[in-house]
Protein backbone atom coordinates (compact mmCIF):
# COMPACT_ATOMS: atom_id res chain seq x y z
CA UNK A 1 0.00 0.00 0.00
CA UNK A 2 2.86 2.49 0.64
CA UNK A 3 4.57 1.56 -2.70
CA UNK A 4 1.14 2.10 -4.23
CA UNK A 5 0.96 5.29 -2.73
CA UNK A 6 4.15 6.61 -3.74
CA UNK A 7 3.68 5.42 -7.15
CA UNK A 8 0.19 7.15 -7.08
CA UNK A 9 -1.37 3.95 -7.51
CA UNK A 10 -4.68 4.00 -6.21
CA UNK A 11 -5.93 0.64 -6.42
CA UNK A 12 -4.34 -2.51 -5.67
CA UNK A 13 -6.54 -5.95 -6.83
CA UNK A 14 -7.11 -9.05 -5.03
CA UNK A 15 -7.56 -11.94 -6.57
CA UNK A 16 -8.80 -14.74 -4.64
CA UNK A 17 -7.10 -18.33 -6.41
CA UNK A 18 -6.69 -20.35 -3.14
CA UNK A 19 -10.60 -21.51 -2.54
CA UNK A 20 -10.75 -24.96 -2.53
CA UNK A 21 -13.75 -26.16 -5.04
CA UNK A 22 -15.53 -27.83 -2.22
CA UNK A 23 -15.33 -25.11 0.53
CA UNK A 24 -18.63 -24.37 1.94
CA UNK A 25 -19.23 -20.26 0.40
CA UNK A 26 -20.45 -19.15 3.91
CA UNK A 27 -17.24 -20.10 5.28
CA UNK A 28 -15.54 -18.74 2.52
CA UNK A 29 -17.57 -15.65 2.30
CA UNK A 30 -16.71 -15.30 6.23
CA UNK A 31 -13.39 -15.58 5.93
CA UNK A 32 -12.51 -13.58 2.98
CA UNK A 33 -14.43 -10.55 4.19
CA UNK A 34 -12.73 -10.77 6.89
CA UNK A 35 -8.95 -11.07 5.28
CA UNK A 36 -9.99 -8.55 2.67
CA UNK A 37 -11.84 -5.74 5.54
CA UNK A 38 -8.09 -5.87 7.12
CA UNK A 39 -6.20 -5.98 3.68
CA UNK A 40 -8.66 -2.33 3.00
CA UNK A 41 -7.65 -1.36 7.01
CA UNK A 42 -3.79 -1.22 5.94
CA UNK A 43 -4.33 0.44 2.77
CA UNK A 44 -6.84 3.05 3.92
CA UNK A 45 -3.59 4.35 5.99
CA UNK A 46 -1.71 4.75 2.70
CA UNK A 47 -5.54 6.17 1.29
CA UNK A 48 -5.21 3.29 -1.12
CA UNK A 49 -8.39 1.55 -2.02
CA UNK A 50 -9.13 -2.52 -3.30
CA UNK A 51 -10.85 -4.20 -5.97
CA UNK A 52 -11.94 -7.82 -5.49
CA UNK A 53 -11.47 -9.46 -8.89
CA UNK A 54 -14.41 -12.66 -9.30
CA UNK A 55 -12.99 -15.84 -10.87
CA UNK A 56 -14.66 -17.76 -13.46
CA UNK A 57 -13.41 -21.46 -12.60
CA UNK A 58 -13.75 -20.49 -8.95
CA UNK A 59 -16.35 -20.73 -6.05
CA UNK A 60 -15.84 -16.59 -6.01
CA UNK A 61 -17.27 -16.58 -9.41
CA UNK A 62 -19.91 -13.75 -9.64
CA UNK A 63 -20.70 -10.05 -8.81
CA UNK A 64 -23.31 -10.71 -6.01
CA UNK A 65 -20.47 -12.66 -4.84
CA UNK A 66 -17.89 -10.12 -4.64
CA UNK A 67 -20.76 -8.11 -3.34
CA UNK A 68 -21.47 -10.04 -0.50
CA UNK A 69 -17.51 -10.03 0.21
CA UNK A 70 -17.36 -6.35 0.35
CA UNK A 71 -20.98 -5.97 2.12
CA UNK A 72 -19.68 -8.24 5.09
CA UNK A 73 -16.67 -6.80 4.99
CA UNK A 74 -18.04 -2.99 5.62
CA UNK A 75 -14.88 -0.92 4.39
CA UNK A 76 -15.33 2.41 2.38
CA UNK A 77 -12.09 1.42 0.42
CA UNK A 78 -13.20 -2.06 -1.06
CA UNK A 79 -14.97 -2.36 -4.43
CA UNK A 80 -14.79 -5.07 -7.10
CA UNK A 81 -13.55 -4.71 -10.77
CA UNK A 82 -15.99 -5.46 -14.06
CA UNK A 83 -14.00 -8.19 -15.66
CA UNK A 84 -16.49 -9.18 -18.45
CA UNK A 85 -14.57 -12.19 -19.46
CA UNK A 86 -14.98 -14.05 -15.55
CA UNK A 87 -18.47 -13.19 -15.12
CA UNK A 88 -19.87 -13.69 -18.59
CA UNK A 89 -17.37 -17.00 -18.78
CA UNK A 90 -19.00 -17.59 -15.03
CA UNK A 91 -22.26 -17.50 -16.41
CA UNK A 92 -23.45 -16.56 -12.96
CA UNK A 93 -23.24 -12.72 -13.33
CA UNK A 94 -25.71 -11.19 -16.41
CA UNK A 95 -25.50 -6.85 -17.90
CA UNK A 96 -28.70 -6.60 -16.16
CA UNK A 97 -27.09 -7.43 -12.62
CA UNK A 98 -23.63 -4.94 -13.68
CA UNK A 99 -26.56 -2.43 -14.43
CA UNK A 100 -28.14 -2.37 -11.19
CA UNK A 101 -24.96 -1.83 -9.31
CA UNK A 102 -23.91 1.27 -7.51
CA UNK A 103 -20.76 3.01 -9.37
CA UNK A 104 -19.18 3.57 -6.29
CA UNK A 105 -18.37 -0.02 -5.81
CA UNK A 106 -16.93 -0.41 -9.24
CA UNK A 107 -13.46 0.97 -8.61
CA UNK A 108 -12.41 -1.13 -12.31
CA UNK A 109 -13.60 -2.55 -15.67
CA UNK A 110 -11.45 -5.08 -17.81
CA UNK A 111 -13.10 -4.88 -21.11
CA UNK A 112 -12.11 -8.30 -22.98
CA UNK A 113 -13.54 -10.63 -24.93
CA UNK A 114 -12.84 -14.99 -25.24
CA UNK A 115 -15.23 -18.06 -24.97
CA UNK A 116 -16.32 -20.13 -22.68
CA UNK A 117 -15.63 -23.75 -22.28
CA UNK A 118 -17.55 -26.36 -24.19
CA UNK A 119 -19.59 -28.49 -21.64
CA UNK A 120 -16.90 -31.20 -19.91
CA UNK A 121 -14.04 -28.98 -21.70
CA UNK A 122 -11.04 -28.11 -19.00
CA UNK A 123 -10.63 -24.51 -18.43
CA UNK A 124 -7.10 -23.85 -20.26
CA UNK A 125 -7.56 -19.57 -19.32
CA UNK A 126 -4.92 -18.80 -22.19
CA UNK A 127 -7.17 -20.53 -24.80
CA UNK A 128 -10.56 -19.28 -23.87
CA UNK A 129 -9.66 -15.81 -23.60
CA UNK A 130 -7.00 -15.94 -26.26
CA UNK A 131 -8.93 -13.08 -28.15
CA UNK A 132 -8.93 -9.66 -29.11
CA UNK A 133 -12.20 -7.39 -27.88
CA UNK A 134 -14.81 -7.86 -30.43
CA UNK A 135 -13.22 -11.35 -31.65
CA UNK A 136 -14.46 -13.51 -29.14
CA UNK A 137 -18.36 -15.01 -27.82
CA UNK A 138 -19.19 -11.78 -24.95
CA UNK A 139 -21.69 -9.50 -26.33
CA UNK A 140 -19.45 -6.79 -25.65
CA UNK A 141 -22.02 -4.17 -26.63
CA UNK A 142 -24.56 -5.01 -23.77
CA UNK A 143 -21.36 -5.21 -20.98
CA UNK A 144 -20.55 -1.77 -21.92
CA UNK A 145 -24.02 -0.48 -21.91
CA UNK A 146 -24.45 -2.09 -18.66
CA UNK A 147 -21.51 -0.43 -17.00
CA UNK A 148 -22.49 3.33 -18.53
CA UNK A 149 -26.10 2.71 -16.96
CA UNK A 150 -24.27 2.51 -13.46
CA UNK A 151 -23.09 5.88 -14.37
CA UNK A 152 -19.43 4.63 -13.79
CA UNK A 153 -16.64 7.24 -15.18
CA UNK A 154 -13.04 5.29 -14.04
CA UNK A 155 -10.87 3.04 -15.83
CA UNK A 156 -11.51 0.86 -18.85
CA UNK A 157 -8.73 -1.28 -18.98
CA UNK A 158 -8.08 -3.93 -21.72
CA UNK A 159 -7.17 -7.11 -20.50
CA UNK A 160 -5.92 -9.97 -23.19
CA UNK A 161 -4.40 -13.36 -21.76
CA UNK A 162 -3.22 -15.15 -25.03
CA UNK A 163 0.52 -16.25 -25.29
CA UNK A 164 0.27 -15.63 -29.01
CA UNK A 165 -1.04 -11.81 -28.56
CA UNK A 166 2.09 -11.49 -25.72
CA UNK A 167 4.69 -11.87 -28.51
CA UNK A 168 3.47 -8.58 -30.80
CA UNK A 169 4.39 -5.57 -30.79
CA UNK A 170 3.64 -3.69 -27.46
CA UNK A 171 2.68 -0.55 -29.13
CA UNK A 172 0.80 -1.88 -31.89
CA UNK A 173 -1.30 -3.71 -29.33
CA UNK A 174 -1.92 -1.21 -27.10
CA UNK A 175 -3.27 1.15 -30.25
CA UNK A 176 -5.53 -1.94 -31.23
CA UNK A 177 -6.88 -2.01 -28.16
CA UNK A 178 -7.44 1.81 -27.54
CA UNK A 179 -9.05 2.03 -30.63
CA UNK A 180 -11.37 -1.34 -30.05
CA UNK A 181 -12.53 -0.10 -26.62
CA UNK A 182 -13.08 2.92 -28.48
CA UNK A 183 -15.52 1.54 -30.81
CA UNK A 184 -17.45 0.19 -27.86
CA UNK A 185 -17.20 3.15 -25.93
CA UNK A 186 -18.41 5.71 -28.21
CA UNK A 187 -19.88 3.43 -31.51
Amino acid sequence: SAAARVLECPTIQIVLHNIKPDSNWNEVLKETSFLAGKIADIGAQHDIQFQLEPLAWTQFNSLSKSLEVINLANRDNLGTVVDFWHLWAAGETTPEDVAGMDSDKIYGIHICDGKRPATGEEWVETELRGYLLGDGDIPIIDWVEAVKATGYHGAWSPETLSPVHWEYDLYVMARDAKDRIMQFLHP
